[in-house]
């Protein structure tokens, strides 16, 4: 590991590895939100997918106020991104596994 892959590093690891810009990012803290805007700038159709920790009953829930991994920016960001959206853990989730 030549760097801590969080915030701009994502994006300098991704073009090292993959070497092009990416279709479809997902990411849940702003930790991404780097990697997301630079999925969405890209040309054609993107995807910037991220899911907001808010479900405290199925997993830990955090939000703006969590100090370990921080979802301060990106819940405002990411919906404005070209093909961003935010997925709600604790109303999206039951489509993904409905039991």
């Amino acid at each position: 590991m030549n760097s801590f892959d969080d915030r701009e590093a994502k994006v300098e690891n991704i073009s090292l590895h993959i070497g092009r810009r990416p279709l479809l990012a997902f990411g849940n803290s702003d930790g991404d939100l780097a990697m997301l805007n630079y999925t969405a700038v890209g040309t054609g159709r993107r995807l910037a997918l991220l899911l907001h920790h808010d479900d405290g009953e199925r997993e830990y829930a955090y939000d703006r106020d969590f100090k370990l991994s921080s979802l301060i920016e990106g819940l405002d960001v990411v919906p404005k991104l070209n093909g961003g959206v935010l997925v709600s853990m604790k109303q999206d989730w039951n489509r993904v596994f409905p039991f």
